[in-house]
């Protein structure tokens, strides 16, 4: 019976483990609509709704979240805040005050972070699959299946936001790049299909013309190369060579007849495409409900009788002071202070370089997008908050092992 028990459990870890990686996969191809179903990020929308019925099975473990409360308790109350703002905002034409976004997102969040203390492997499958749908994504944009360049040149794939697009694959370079300097135990086949695709990856960032995905892929880089600890010796060759190619690398950008005008126009000039004169005249939208804000339902009607149409904030921030209020500013920046903070300390206690890799692509998000919209950010945030107990459970079951051999 008990033998009977155990196999069950194994049995649902591998279909939960499975069901994360189907939806990190799906991420990539979550605007694809092959069969014209007009239904908006259908394959995401299904992939997710898998991924929470499979972990609903038997769900324990909810005491599991205490430790991570101070990241958690500022996403909940900033949900509920723009939530409540949202519906007492409604107006004609503008009643969507609950972010069936927003929710999913959260809630698959309070999933992984369950998941990945239950299942040490879920998220790193996950995020390797993560990888393999961006590499896929890589083939359809070369062969120009559902590729688009009608937005001033700039490619885009299955009908999505170039910049939306470039992030993506942003994250899915780093991810590769973590694997091949820090990773010990790749693959020697893996290691070769890296390095085929990586500067097919750089293509792709490029073509996109998105200077948002290129800073976060090469500051990003530029960390993983100063911050990895190395041997004295090892460390001055691995600057050298890491410079070298950080230093190819921004030479191809600059160079790029798509994004290197761009990329020229934001060093020179200090354009950022409007965001700046953006945030200025949108800001003043934090006049209506200064203290708990209009919720998304106000801030879409007022956008679009200020603009003409629905119009996105670029930063997290000033999005967030519209549409929650200053209660919910200071939550958000409670949450990404928490961030950053244990990031600094993964590094310092357990040489995790991989969380300062990761505050780069969010850094980008916050700055000028929105990262709680990135699913895939989503999965970063839980790779930093959980990075030290995975560590100490590791450690515990490794002295376990060996007092039982003992």
């Amino acid at each position: 019976m008990a033998t009977h028990t155990k196999r069950d459990n194994s049995n649902l870890r591998v279909m939960q483990r499975h069901a994360l990686s189907l939806y990190f996969f799906s991420i990539h191809f979550e605007s694809w609509d092959p069969l014209n179903t007009g239904i908006d990020f259908l394959n995401t929308k299904i992939t997710i709704v898998f991924y929470i019925a499979v972990m609903s099975v038997g769900l324990k473990g909810l005491k599991s979240l205490k430790p991570f409360k101070l990241f958690l308790l500022p996403i909940i109350f900033l949900f509920i805040i723009q939530t409540v703002s949202g519906y007492i905002y409604q107006r004609p034409g503008h009643t969507d005050y609950f972010s069936i976004v927003f929710f999913l997102n959260m809630i698959v969040f309070l999933l992984m972070l369950i998941h990945q203390q239950r299942d040490s492997r879920a998220l790193v499958q996950a995020l390797n699959f993560y990888v393999s749908g961006g590499l896929i994504m890589v083939c359809f944009f070369l062969l120009g299946i559902e590729t688009d360049y009608s937005f001033q040149g700039r490619a885009s794939i299955f009908g999505s936001n170039a910049n939306a697009v470039g992030i993506n694959l942003s994250i899915v370079g780093l991810l590769m790049a973590l694997r091949l300097f820090v990773d010990k135990k790749i693959s020697f086949n893996l290691k070769l299909i890296y390095l085929s695709f990586a500067p097919l990856i750089l293509f792709f960032i490029a073509s996109t013309g998105s200077r948002s995905s290129f800073i976060s892929f090469f500051s990003g880089l530029l960390v993983l190369i100063i911050f990895k600890k190395e041997k004295p010796i090892r460390k001055v060759t691995s600057l050298i060579i890491g410079f070298f190619i950080s230093f190819l690398i921004s030479l191809y950008f600059l160079n790029n007849k798509i994004i290197g005008s761009r990329l020229g126009r934001a060093i020179d000039e200090g354009d950022l495409s409007g965001r700046d004169e953006l945030w200025v005249t949108i800001s003043e939208l934090a006049n209506i409900n200064a203290l708990w804000g209009i919720g998304h339902t106000g801030y879409s009607f007022e956008t679009i009788y200020l603009y003409g149409q629905y119009t996105s904030a670029h930063n997290v921030f000033v999005e967030t002071l519209i549409t929650g209020g200053v209660f919910s500013l200071v939550l958000i920046i409670i949450f990404f202070w928490k961030i950053i903070i244990r990031a600094f300390s993964n590094y310092k206690v357990i040489d995790n370089v991989s969380s300062l890799v990761f505050l780069m692509p969010i850094t980008v998000t916050v700055v000028v997008a929105h990262p709680f919209g990135t699913k895939i950010v989503w999965a970063l945030f839980v790779m930093i908050i959980t990075s030290q107990y995975q560590s100490n459970m590791v450690r515990t079951k490794r002295i376990k092992n060996e007092n039982r051999q003992n």
